[in-house]
């Protein structure tokens, strides 16, 4: 009966205070605030800061749980389950138990040729697979297991596979492992096998464990090696955002050197002039990742990268530990839409972690030219950096392959250790892309939201034009007040930021009652690329702070969003203020439900380089035919106010307000009763769930 009373009262006082039930007391998405600068991976939840491997240990912890929480779902660790294989020839067949269920699969092995040495053969797991360079990988000595992903965890959302066979996708978090968890899973299963025997039987090791992917199975083998400790070196390649990609990184539009790093590379000639190599692929925004599959529930409740209370340096630090080694991997002119200079500053940020244990060496990074795969180039340094640190072997660059023996002919594992966007010649534009808090906020920075007169009909209504919250560009009036300028920096391309303001229609009339929207626009870009798009969504609903927008298509994502004209082509030069009209599409203008909705005259930009100032001017919502405008007259039509905090850098969260203006007194006798009743009735609830549910993982 104490024991009872005692889990009543902590519920009651957790309930009180509104604190989130979880091992780290972790709040949901909506609680959090924006972090400009990637979160410091040797400092506790609790603010303590890590001094000694102990405290790293519980650091990982923490980590662990942050990433299954908000990102990738549980890691499922094979506690329970019953493992079998069998070897037929070139297939590994693999079959577990759990559940009451069942769950099988194969994987194609590949052998060198000859006796193995004494322990067994490294061995390389892949996702997918390697390519033309398994050859070489075979030719030196190392295994290949290759792994079909589809069959583990189908791609995308139907969380189909072998894997959703044992580990039902449910409907909390502890049940909700993404794509990536169940691939994951899939890998390491096969190590389960080798240690079970098929090692023994195929003469490989179960040590000297290597694990890899490209691309989507790139982030699968960052996942992998970051979750279960077996692999020895972790190899995730082109992994991208989601992978190793920093996501609150801008390469956007970066100019760099790649002299002369990759003067005499066998593919300099696809790139063009390498001393001024642009980064024009722009960057892969959050929501792109949301939809995909691979992560949990939570992930889907962050608008921006901003609003995760960790970055993808915190996957790296999980191989942080002795005899581990993380060994990055990407390309550059092919992956520059996975923000290359975004993975070296993923080892920047997680280096301190390693030199806190003295592993500064068990962390590397190459790129090569120009390949959204592995080279042999990426297997040459992998096997001497292997080969160094498990057998203590020194290397010749002379007996590399033709013709790399030339081209690395000074090859030092030093050269591991940085990178093209460490050089002297290309800092400068390096540390503009590494976020800056201080731009968004502080002593002289511009007009984040104006006043602008908007006619709706004939009826001219007063709105403020704001930025979305996550935006760069820089908002001020133009010289009437009927309009805004809206000015790009230097280093955006693909841009996400765009301007935004909230308007109240009359009463009895909603958007599809307008059949477009007219204005004039000018600007001093002189570039190809250039989208415009007229997009809404009921106040309510409001905008995203980013989303993504289809080049080709012109689709808006998250579908949550109305795209009311979309894919309109904006001249390459526009000097002079030129008319418009974009007519509205019924279909997406019936999503918009209400008279109170917020929109947007979106700008998308692929231009090469430098600033953009649009100027938007005269912007008036035609109604259709007979449908009459008309606002109250008894009432002056007010300008509509923004929403708390949209001023950006201002702390006032929803929360705070909604307590300034409407809850009760904390000290109110009747809010008191009503926290100890809603309390008892909760704890009443889980005390009967507890009593008839088992923990179906770890």
């Amino acid at each position: 009966m104490k024991k009872i009373l005692s889990v009543l009262l902590t519920v009651a006082f957790i309930l009180s205070f509104g604190v989130s039930v979880n091992a780290l007391n972790l709040r949901i998405a909506s609680e959090l605030e924006k972090q400009f600068l990637p979160p410091d991976v040797l400092t506790m939840q609790n603010g303590t800061k890590v001094e000694n491997k102990d405290q790293w240990v519980e650091r990982q912890d923490e980590i662990r749980e942050i990433l299954q929480y908000y990102m990738y779902g549980p890691w499922c660790d094979g506690e329970g389950e019953s493992l079998g294989y069998s070897i037929d020839g070139s297939t590994l067949k693999i079959s577990v138990e759990y559940g009451g269920n069942t769950a099988s699969f194969g994987v194609n092995i590949s052998l060198p040729e000859g006796a193995p040495p004494t322990g067994g053969w490294p061995v390389i797991v892949v996702f997918g697979g390697i390519g033309a360079p398994q050859s070489y990988a075979l030719s030196n000595g190392y295994a290949v297991i290759s792994l079909e992903p589809n069959i583990i965890a189908a791609d995308g959302t139907s969380r189909g596979g072998e894997f959703y066979k044992l580990y039902p996708y449910g409907s909390t978090w502890e049940a909700q492992s993404g794509v990536l968890m169940g691939w994951s899973w899939g890998a390491s299963k096969i190590l389960d096998a080798l240690e079970k025997g098929a090692g023994n039987e195929l003469g490989i090791s179960t040590e000297k464990t290597i694990v890899t992917g490209v691309s989507r199975y790139g982030k699968a083998a960052a996942v992998a090696g970051a979750f279960d400790k077996r692999f020895a070196i972790t190899m995730p390649v082109c992994s991208g955002f989601g992978g190793l990609t920093m996501g609150r990184y801008k390469s956007n539009n970066m100019t760099y050197n790649l002299l002369p790093d990759f003067e005499n590379d066998p593919k300099n000639d696809s790139v063009g002039d390498l001393s001024a190599w642009k980064s024009v692929g722009g960057t892969e925004g959050i929501q792109g990742l949301q939809g995909s599959g691979w992560f949990n529930e939570n992930y889907k409740d962050f608008s921006s990268y901003l609003e995760v209370p960790f970055d993808q340096h915190f996957l790296s630090a999980l191989c942080a530990s002795e005899n581990r080694y993380l060994f990055m991997v990407t390309g550059i002119n092919s992956d520059m839409w996975n923000s290359p200079p975004g993975l070296w500053y993923n080892y920047e940020q997680v280096l301190p972690a390693f030199e806190l244990l003295g592993l500064s060496d068990n962390l590397s990074i190459q790129m090569h030219l120009n390949l959204h795969g592995i080279e042999i180039e990426d297997l040459i340094k992998l096997f001497a950096y292997a080969d160094y640190h498990w057998y203590g072997k020194d290397f010749d660059t002379s007996s590399f392959p033709a013709p790399w023996n030339d081209i690395l002919f000074d090859f030092t594992l030093d050269d591991l250790k940085t990178c093209i966007f460490a050089s002297t010649e290309n800092a400068e534009v390096y540390a503009a892309g590494v976020p800056d808090p201080n731009a968004f906020e502080g002593e002289g920075h511009p007009e984040t939201s104006v006043p602008v007169d908007i006619m709706v009909g004939d009826v001219p209504v007063a709105v403020t034009v704001t930025r979305n919250e996550n935006g760069d560009a820089l908002v001020s009036s133009d010289a009437d007040g009927k309009g805004f300028k809206f000015n790009y920096g230097p280093n955006l391309q693909y841009s996400n930021t765009f301007a935004k303001f909230d308007i109240i229609l009359p009463p009895d009339l909603s958007i599809s009652d307008f059949e477009s929207v007219s204005f004039t626009c000018q600007t001093n870009a002189n570039y190809w690329g250039k989208k415009m798009a007229f997009i809404a969504a009921p106040k309510s609903v409001g905008l995203p702070s980013e989303f993504e927008y289809d080049y080709n298509s012109g689709a808006i994502t998250p579908p949550e969003v109305a795209a009311l004209s979309t894919n309109n082509d904006l001249p390459p030069t526009t000097i002079a203020a030129t008319p418009f009209t974009f007519v509205f599409d019924d279909t997406a203008a019936s999503k918009v439900t209400g008279n109170e909705i917020t929109c947007s005259i979106y700008i998308h930009m692929e231009h090469l380089d430098g600033d953009a100032e649009y100027i938007i001017s005269d912007i008036v919502l035609n109604p259709r035919e007979n449908v009459k405008v008309e606002y109250p007259t008894e009432t002056e039509i007010a300008p509509v106010e923004t929403t708390a905090a949209t001023e950006v850098g201002t702390e006032t969260t929803l929360a705070e307000a909604v307590q300034t203006d409407t809850a009760p007194e904390s000290n109110s006798p009747i809010a008191l009763v009503i926290i100890m009743i809603m309390a008892v009735l909760v704890v009443g609830g889980v005390i009967t769930v507890l009593s008839v549910t088992k923990k179906r993982r770890k």
